[in-house]
C-alpha cells in the first residue's frame, strides 16, 4: 500500500506545473493531480509456515524469498503459479488436504490448499531441491478464479502432516489454524 501512495504522490508532483506548485492558495489541485485513492486488494486470511523445532529457516515460494519462518503467507490477487504438469484431475494425484481459507466480509472469496510431499510423486512433477514440496490451490478471490501449483521450499526443512493437540476453543487453536509444518532434514 505505501508504494502505491508514493506511486500516487510522485504523479502528483509530476503533473503539477511550476505555476501551481508555487501557489498557497490554491484551494482544489488541478484536474491532473485527482487521482483515486488505492483500494485495497482483496486477500485471504493467511497460512503460517513453522518448524517444528522453532528455529528460523529461510521460505522461498517459486524461488523467491519470503521470509524465515515462522511466517505468514496470504493469497492475494497477484499470486502467481508454476507451468507444473499435475493432470486434470482435482484435487491433483498424491495431493493431501492442508486447509481452507475464507475472506470473513466477503465469503465468496474463498481458497483450499493442497500439499504434494511425497519424493516419487515429485519426481514425476519437476526437479526440485531437496525438502521442496508442490502446494496446489484453487479458489475465488474477488470474484475471480484463482489457482494452480507453486514450489515451496523451507531451507534445511521438509513439509510434514502434523496437527498439534490443542483445546478446540483454546487460544492455541486459533494460533495454529492453517499452519503448515516443517521438520529439519536429518544429514544421513
Amino acid at each position: 500500500m505505501s508504494r502505491m501512495l508514493l506511486l500516487t504522490a510522485v504523479l502528483s508532483l509530476a503533473a503539477c506545473s511550476p505555476k501551481d506548485a508555487a501557489s498557497p492558495t490554491a484551494k482544489t489541485p488541478p484536474a491532473a493531480m485527482t487521482v483515486p485513492p488505492p483500494t485495497p486488494g482483496v486477500h485471504l486470511p493467511a497460512f503460517t509456515f513453522r518448524t517444528m523445532d522453532g528455529k528460523a529457516a529461510l521460505a522461498q515460494i517459486n524461488g523467491e524469498n519470503l521470509s524465515t519462518t515462522p511466517c505468514l503467507w496470504s493469497i492475494t490477487p497477484s499470486f502467481k503459479s508454476e507451468d507444473l504438469k499435475l493432470g486434470d484431475a482435482w484435487p491433483p494425484d498424491g495431493a493431501k488436504f492442508v486447509g481452507k481459507t475464507q475472506h470473513s466480509e466477503q465469503p465468496a472469496s474463498w481458497a483450499e490448499l493442497y500439499v504434494i510431499d511425497r519424493p516419487e510423486r515429485l519426481a514425476q512433477i519437476a526437479a526440485l531441491r531437496k525438502g521442496e514440496c508442490i502446494l496446489v490451490m484453487k479458489g475465488m478471490l474477488g470474484g475471480e478464479s484463482i489457482g494452480g501449483p507453486i514450489r515451496l521450499y523451507v531451507e534445511g526443512y521438509r513439509f510434514i502432516d502434523y496437527t498439534p493437540l490443542v483445546t478446540p476453543d483454546g487460544d492455541e487453536a486459533s494460533r495454529f489454524a492453517r499452519t503448515l509444518w516443517f521438520e529439519r532434514i536429518s544429514d544421513q
